[in-house]
């Protein structure tokens, strides 16, 4: 019988990872680090690389905050259960590494860079795909969505009124990066699981 202690203890594990985020990402906003961990092209250039990674924990203003954060635990609530807070939060560490590394290996025209939507992107898609067989109808009808997102924001622009809603202009290149990043851990894990199955069955 599980009691409401450790239904709490339950609550609290899958749920801190994302309040941390949050919270980490609030920090950086209040001590106004954003031009000191933001993602910028001739500085990394010039030796600073965590800026490939730190860019996607700054913002441009609270509301911008505001609205990665409110992704953030939405994605987190479609995720889990059925699974797991650590791999969500690995998988989201590595596609904010992944955007980073994306804009600088391809989109040499973006100098600077901030937010965590085009992680999100990728967490999201990710998950959906380690998931698909669980829930085969929600999920395909939520990568649908995104994926029609997605062609819109690369062939027409950002989404009408999401630059006013986020305080400045929206990189959506990073969305694609990010969704890209998420289609690469899944398949990755994938291969990995597959090749350990072989490995396991063999005599």
């Amino acid at each position: 019988m599980v009691t409401q202690k450790q239904t709490l203890r339950r609550t609290l594990i899958i749920w801190s990872p994302p309040l941390l985020f949050v919270m980490l990402c609030g920090l950086f906003q209040l001590l106004d680090w954003t031009l000191l961990l933001r993602y910028q092209r001739d500085l990394i250039e010039a030796g600073q690389f965590w800026r490939l990674l730190s860019g996607n924990f700054v913002h441009l203003g609270w509301s911008h905050w505001l609205l990665n954060s409110f992704g953030l635990v939405l994605v987190w609530a479609l995720l889990v259960p059925p699974l797991r807070a650590l791999w969500i939060t690995v998988v989201l560490l590595i596609c904010c590494l992944l955007v980073g590394m994306g804009l600088y290996l391809f989109s040499p025209n973006v100098g600077w860079y901030v937010g965590l939507s085009g992680a999100l992107h990728g967490l999201l898609i990710a998950g959906l795909l380690q998931q698909l067989r669980q829930q085969p109808g929600f999920t395909l009808l939520v990568l649908a969505v995104v994926t029609g997102k997605l062609i819109w924001e690369q062939t027409v622009g950002p989404l009408p009124g999401s630059e006013h809603s986020s305080g400045g202009p929206v990189v959506v290149v990073a969305h694609a990066y990010g969704a890209i990043a998420g289609v690469m851990v899944a398949l990755t894990q994938q291969i990995v699981f597959f090749t350990r199955s072989k490995i396991c069955s063999s005599p």
